[in-house]
């Protein structure tokens, strides 16, 4: 029961959207900020992680880039098709709707990093007659996730409690120092997709 519960977590990348509200948490509890205003956001952050992960997977499985049949995330796709559709669109819509009771500050920095996650599995440049998605370039995938990851559970919440900037430099501080951790745990990632 419990291997199965992890491995529903992991293949429906639940595990992600639960992190990435947590990430945040523990910047609001770090920095201070007030907790009440940070319900919708943190919704909408658990929901709108789950879409980007669900869809980028379901992008990759869909144009076959899985080469091992055998991977979980294959057998999952394979087994459970209706199921991730559902958690897709489903997701895709409560992230829309949640988006819209956040204040537009909030929204402007969410239009910013959303862009940049869904852009993330497509091949941008393809007009240009380059075949590259953003992931592929070389060291620039480390830098976009760690820019996503530090901005949602840092920059959003202090946008969304009005915090002012220029009063509150700790701010900058914890979000660098984010950025810089999401680096180093994600550099080996990136080593490990050099070839």
């Amino acid at each position: 029961m419990t291997f199965r519960l992890h491995k529903i977590l992991i293949e429906t990348n639940l595990f992600i959207a639960f992190a990435a509200v947590a990430f945040l948490w523990a910047n609001v509890y770090l920095l201070g900020l007030n907790k009440n205003n940070l319900f919708i956001l943190s919704f909408q952050v658990f929901f709108s992680t789950w879409f980007v992960y669900q869809i980028s997977r379901w992008i990759y499985y869909k144009k076959g880039q899985y080469i091992n049949e055998n991977e979980l995330v294959v057998q999952w796709f394979k087994k459970f098709p209706k199921f991730n559709e559902f958690t897709i669109y489903g997701s895709g819509i409560i992230t829309i709707i949640l988006t819209c009771f956040l204040k537009w500050k909030t929204i402007l920095v969410l239009g910013v990093i959303g862009g940049i996650s869904v852009l993330y599995p497509f091949q941008i440049l393809k007009p240009f007659g380059i075949q590259t998605r953003l992931r592929d370039f070389p060291f620039l995938k480390i830098f976009l996730i760690a820019i996503v990851w530090s901005t949602t559970s840092v920059i959003l919440p202090a946008t969304e409690t009005n915090i002012n900037f220029h009063e509150r430099k700790d701010i900058i501080l914890v979000f660098i120092t984010q950025f810089i951790f999401i680096l180093f745990i994600t550099l080996p990632f990136d080593i490990n997709d050099a070839e």
